[in-house]
């Protein structure tokens, strides 16, 4: 019996050594939806979308105007407030999260995305209420360069064939030549006031 005791307590100090390890293993690599990590973990996100928020169904406006109801909560850190005709990015840079885009064909309700076998384009669309005089802003798409904005209006820009399939889309707004605007102090480069990502059927 008493051979028995030291055993069991190599055994139970086992247990609780995996069970610790267990422990230490998910709060490193924690199993979380796309907008808890963005927003809670890494702090990239400037509102909470809520659970599945940052979804997107193609054809969609990505709203930026404050007169909107359900204006968009995909900015990333470096956004200016909204306001009635749109939002101004920050600084250099400024970035906006989508997920679902790369891994849903097409959109189930209709328009573009059920083109059947037709090859379809994947772009986006953005509609520029106005630029900082002498700004340049550079698009980019998890990384890739889609296209540059240097005046206002309405600007199409094709995804690449080679788009990488994941759970993320990032877009990007690399801008030069930002600052304040009249007497308005901020730091500020482009005003978008609408986003929408679509197919494009040739």
């Amino acid at each position: 019996m008493k051979k028995m005791l030291p055993v069991c307590g190599y055994a139970v100090s086992a247990l609780l050594f995996l069970s610790y390890v267990m422990i230490l293993g998910t709060s490193l690599f924690p199993k979380v939806c796309a907008e808890y990590r963005l927003y809670y973990i890494e702090r990239e996100l400037q509102d909470w979308p809520g659970y599945g928020g940052l979804q997107y169904r193609l054809g969609t406006p990505v709203v930026f105007r404050s007169t909107e109801e359900d204006r968009t909560r995909r900015r990333g850190n470096s956004w200016n407030s909204f306001e009635e005709d749109g939002c101004w990015t920050y600084g250099g840079h400024s970035a906006l999260y989508f997920s679902g885009i790369f891994q849903n064909p097409g959109n189930e309700d209709g328009g573009a995305g059920n083109a059947g076998e037709e090859e379809k384009k994947r772009y986006v669309e953005i509609d520029v209420q106005e630029v900082r005089e002498g700004a340049v802003s550079q698009v980019c798409a998890n990384g890739e360069p889609i296209g540059q904005i240097a005046s206002a209006g309405t600007f199409r820009f094709e995804f690449p064939q080679g788009m990488p399939e994941g759970d993320i889309l990032l877009l990007e707004f690399f801008t030069d030549g930002f600052g304040p605007v009249g007497e308005d102090a901020r730091s500020q480069g482009i005003k978008v006031r609408e986003i929408i990502i679509d197919d494009a059927v040739e």
